[in-house]
């Protein structure tokens, strides 16, 4: 699998990974083998999608390391944070709805745990419209990163809490 500008895609070739719509990220435009052509190579501009992942024999490898639960997590958590924003925009008193953002962030962190290897491509699989949102998504995924890798280090310096607690990173994301 690759990932390509959609400026450089070509007729015939076949997609690795499902097409977000940007506007809507929880909602496909493409689906996994969908093979493309001009009409829709256009269509996915007009929609302002700005790359593809499409199958590549030499980089199949990939498929092991990106998986669609890891897209999927980090994309409603984009969604989220991309209507605050809107809201932020027509209202001055927009909140983020705390409870679902920390749901949404626990089930990131649990699917980072039960499979790293996801987490290589991660960042790149966000296909937020706006680079606000783009921004917001990284520095969550890379704050939880940071703190998952230091969780020796959190526990040790808060001995007074339970170290379970102790290593507890959602507030973080």
């Amino acid at each position: 699998m690759l990932r390509i500008d959609v400026s450089k895609a070509k007729s015939g070739m076949k997609l690795a990974l499902p097409v977000q719509n940007p506007r809507v990220p929880a909602r496909s435009l493409l689906k996994v083998g969908y093979e493309l052509n001009d009409g829709i190579i256009q269509k996915l501009r007009e929609h302002g999608v700005r790359s593809v992942w499409v199958r590549y024999p030499s980089l199949a490898f990939l498929e092991r390391v990106i998986d669609l639960e890891t897209i999927k997590n980090q994309q409603q958590i984009v969604a989220q944070v991309a209507s605050t924003f809107e809201m932020l925009q027509t209202k001055s008193a927009a909140k983020l709805p705390y409870e679902t953002y920390i749901e949404s962030i626990q089930q990131l962190i649990d699917h980072l745990i039960g499979q790293p290897q996801s987490a290589v491509f991660l960042g790149d699989l966000a296909q937020a419209g706006a680079e606000l949102m783009r921004h917001s998504s990284t520095v969550t995924y890379l704050s939880l990163l940071m703190g998952l890798k230091l969780e020796g280090y959190l526990v040790r310096e808060r001995r007074h809490v339970n170290p379970a607690r102790a290593k507890e990173v959602t507030n973080l994301g």
